[in-house]
């Protein structure tokens, strides 16, 4: 579990029964639900990172694809059961490219690749006009172009042989602080989004950002005070959002500190912890 864990938040190991197993093992995950007899099952367990699923997507599609079956099959044999919630994230859907959230009756079947949801071509076109204004202008792309990541080979082969600009390549998660430390600020042009894990990690170290008007990254922080906020796929935008920020450093570092102040003050872990467990102990309560 990660560090701090709601489990052990909740100390919930002392209130309920606790066992590991492997949701692509049918016969012992059917054998848990008929000992146990629950009557809702919230499936919550999943290969969820995007690098390993293309490192080893065999994996992936038995963890998520054929653990769903399994479990879905033992549920289906319990006459306990009442009902099954599945936790998943907006990426299952077929990506229509919407500003708005996805919903449970919207048709399954993302297709495009992870990376290239992020914005990255929108980030370096936009990168390319800022440097024609601004010599010393430096672009850290954090983490691996994917293959077939749909940004176009020109812009890719400018980003791999320009000056202005470093691939810093598959960055292991405790190196990210060195990484922030080194921005100035944080271009996050996301296309869709949960709640941007991200934004929280560069306000807490009091790094400013610019990402977009969609669901999720628009509300981590608030616009014109602790982050700047531009319409998806706009490159226009995002340059002159870029220029504006480097134009005036006064600013942006203050924008910076609003930022930190308001992670500091919402996004704080123990404290998100608390409220979870307190939604937790209402939802019980009812």
């Amino acid at each position: 579990p990660s560090e701090p864990s709601m489990h052990e938040a909740l100390r919930l190991h002392e209130v309920l029964r606790h066992e590991r197993v492997d949701i692509r093992q049918l016969p012992h995950l059917a054998t848990c639900v008929q000992d146990f007899q629950p009557e809702i099952v919230l499936h919550l367990a999943a290969q969820a990172l995007v690098r390993p699923s293309y490192e080893d997507p065999i994996n992936t599609l038995q963890t998520n694809v054929m653990g769903t079956a399994h479990l879905l099959e033992a549920c289906r044999k319990s006459p306990s059961v009442r009902a099954v919630v599945i936790v998943t994230s907006d990426k299952c859907y077929r990506n229509n490219e919407w500003v708005w959230g996805y919903r449970e009756n919207d048709p399954m079947g993302g297709h495009d690749p992870y990376s290239a949801s992020k914005g990255c071509a929108e980030l370096i076109a936009a990168f390319r006009q800022v440097v024609e204004k601004h010599q010393n202008a430096k672009l850290l792309i954090v983490g691996p172009f994917e293959d077939n990541c749909g940004i176009a080979p020109e812009l890719v082969q400018w980003a791999k042989t320009s000056d202005h600009v470093k691939l810093t390549g598959l960055v292991e998660n405790a190196e990210m602080r060195e990484y922030y430390a080194a921005m100035d600020v944080l271009v996050h042009p996301t296309y869709r989004e949960g709640f941007g894990m991200v934004i929280q990690e560069a306000g807490a170290l009091a790094v400013p950002v610019i990402t977009t008007k969609i669901p999720g990254a628009s509300e981590v922080m608030e616009d014109g005070v602790s982050c700047k906020l531009v319409a998806p796929k706009e490159a226009q935008q995002l340059t002159a959002a870029m220029e504006e920020m480097s134009a005036c450093m006064h600013n942006t570092d203050k924008m910076g500190q609003e930022a930190y102040i308001r992670t500091k003050k919402l996004y704080n872990r123990p404290i998100m912890l608390e409220n979870q467990k307190q939604d937790f102990y209402q939802l019980l309560a009812e």
